[in-house]
């Protein structure tokens, strides 16, 4: 598996079988631009402890304009913001990116190749995700949105939202999502993933230069 290179620059630990649900996290009402050609997703995050935890980060559509097709994904790109904390910039990067690859190479398409930009937030974006004022200290953040303090969450700091579930690594988040993709044999939400994806997994951290094959 061709992931040891890409978690090394991450100093990520592989965390077995624990993997996130695509679309199966609690709707966050954000104020995140939308990306022509993708769509805003809420991943559920496992902790082990039946807790709700929900990230968010932008996902593809295929070339019909709806959600992919797990069993036609043969790639997939996770690419990591900057401390800007722009993730949607990113994601309309890497589709540009994409389509540029494609016009050499028809097999690399947004059919085939999963583009995933998750976003990290902070307590700057108060103004984008829910948040009430005049709570208890710590009590702002009234959904399970994954949020974590200043730009700690780009050396794998733990988060500080929701505040009763608090204290969860940003690599959690990437390890759970890796493993959404990278799998034989997964069953989701009546799919079942493309064993190929296993060997085409890449990491695009605080860059907009992806290796897609042309």
């Amino acid at each position: 598996m061709r992931l040891a290179a890409a978690f090394a620059a991450l100093g990520v630990a592989f965390l077995g079988s624990t993997q996130a649900q695509l679309y199966a996290g609690d709707y966050i009402n954000t104020t995140l631009p939308g990306v022509p050609g993708s769509e805003i997703a809420f991943w559920k995050i496992q902790d082990g402890l039946k807790n709700n935890l929900t990230a968010i980060a932008y996902i593809n559509h295929g070339s019909n304009g709806q959600r992919l097709d797990p069993l036609k994904i043969k790639r997939a790109v996770i690419i990591i913001h900057g401390n800007d904390r722009d993730p949607g910039t990113y994601e309309s990067n890497m589709l540009s990116a994409l389509a540029q690859a494609h016009a050499t190479n028809s097999d690399v398409s947004t059919d085939s190749v999963a583009i995933v930009a998750p976003w990290f937030a902070n307590g700057n974006d108060k103004t984008i995700f829910p948040w009430v004022n005049g709570l208890k200290a710590n009590q702002g953040s009234i959904t399970n949105l994954m949020v974590w303090t200043s730009s700690q969450w780009s050396a794998g700091g733990e988060t500080q939202y929701p505040f009763k579930n608090a204290g969860y690594s940003s690599y959690t988040v990437l390890d759970q999502m890796v493993q959404y993709f990278d799998n034989t044999v997964r069953e989701l939400m009546g799919w079942t993933l493309n064993p190929c994806v296993r060997n085409s997994l890449t990491f695009s951290p605080f860059a907009c230069r992806p290796c897609f094959p042309i």
